[in-house]
């Protein structure tokens, strides 16, 4: 047993997956050195089930280190969302984060009053260029509510709890800010089918968390939320889970059985030595034959990449996102360069990490490409690096 509390129950939580320690997703530079490391270390809650990194990163050093990087979260589903959320009760409505706003403003175009949305240097005392979700987090579960505005009937928080390194606090927080017969919407991955196909580009520094149905419940339940509805929806890639909840009528929640999210975080974990092991074995082959690639120069590109154990064999590092141009990511010795730059390189292989649904239409671009060199990071694609049935 690792000794660390869970985030959840504060049961002791054993460390099943130890990657080391692993440089920051976000800190695009001019050279490649890396600056920083944090111990990523994987584990679940025997008492509860909730699968979670054990000792995650401070939230200062998960800042961005550059203005402009933004994290886009799915919105595909967000026109049905909004008109299921305005047949709700409630005049108010408002957000905490900026990954609010899309849903704030359909919510706005539909009648509801947009009370607010929480200004991280007004309300939470926030310096500028520290505003990310990883530093909201923190300054909403410390408190300090004497500069927080009014409550609201409906308050939005999407893709901020599985940021949360104390899930309680900020759950308590939100309470604050809803009124007394207010509701609170709740946006997560949904991450069962990553844990169970054994994602582990998925392990990201950034989400302290890795929420099931059954852990999401049992962490609203915990906190005195009382989940109304919720819903589920696959958006670029991703697996999502939305909950409406309410303020609970102060009965304890009844403890469910941790066994089945445990066997799910366990064999995710015990997974990861034989894969790491075939991707490597495969890289290896590939690169006797010609440079490897990586398109995607994401969170997820990079933390599958150092996690695998297979960063130092990239040899282009692809990207369209201009602002990326001529970085580097620390571990990645290539800068990152335009997907142009696949033509004429000569790769044998070019691992993609860009959603499964988009693979395709992203091959398509480069039409003097053989589509073989073309293999996915992510175990859901028909084109992942370990399915023989696909092998170029």
């Amino acid at each position: 047993m690792d000794g660390r509390p869970c985030r959840l129950c504060g049961a002791a939580v054993p460390v099943l997956l130890d990657l080391g320690g692993l440089p920051f997703a976000n800190r695009f530079a001019a050279t490649p050195a890396v600056d920083a490391t944090w111990p990523r270390r994987f584990g679940a809650c025997p008492a509860c089930g909730l699968a979670q990194l054990v000792g995650p990163a401070p939230a200062a050093l998960l800042r961005p280190r550059v203005g402009w990087l933004r994290a886009k979260e799915p919105e595909g589903h967000l026109d049905a969302l909004a008109a299921r959320l305005l047949a709700e009760p409630g005049a108010t409505v408002a957000g905490v984060s900026a990954k609010d706003d899309s849903l704030l403003d359909r919510l706005a175009g539909g009648g509801r009053t947009l009370a607010w949305r929480l200004d991280p240097q007004r309300h939470l005392g926030l310096d500028a260029g520290a505003a990310g979700v990883e530093s909201v987090q923190e300054a909403l579960a410390a408190g300090g509510r004497a500069g927080w505005p009014p409550p609201a009937d409906l308050v939005v928080a999407r893709h901020i709890l599985e940021h949360a390194h104390d899930p309680g606090g900020l759950l308590a927080a939100l309470a604050a800010l809803c009124t007394p017969g207010g509701s609170l919407l709740i946006e997560v991955p949904a991450c069962e089918p990553e844990l169970d196909g054994c994602d582990y580009a998925r392990l990201w520094e950034e989400h302290a968390q890795y929420f099931t149905a059954a852990t999401l419940d049992a962490c609203l339940r915990r906190a005195g939320w009382s989940p109304a509805w919720s819903e589920r929806c696959r958006q670029g890639g991703e697996e999502l889970q939305v909950v409406l909840a309410r303020r609970g009528d102060g009965a304890p929640p009844t403890p469910a059985d941790p066994g089945p999210e445990l066997a799910r975080a366990q064999r995710f974990a015990a997974a990861f030595p034989a894969i790491r092991s075939g991707i490597q074995a495969r890289v290896a082959e590939h690169r006797q034959r010609g440079p490897v690639a990586l398109l995607g120069a994401g969170h997820l590109g990079f933390t599958w990449s150092n996690a695998m154990g297979v960063a130092g064999s990239i040899d282009l590092l692809l990207d369209d996102q201009a602002d990326k141009q001529g970085c580097h990511l620390p571990g990645l010795r290539p800068a990152v360069a335009p997907g142009a730059a696949l033509a004429g390189s000569g790769c044998a292989l070019c691992l993609l990490a860009v959603p499964p649904d988009i693979e395709e239409r992203v091959i398509a671009r480069h039409p003097g490409q053989d589509p073989a060199i073309f293999r996915s990071i992510f175990p859901a694609s028909a084109r992942h690096l370990l399915r023989d049935g696909n092998r170029p």
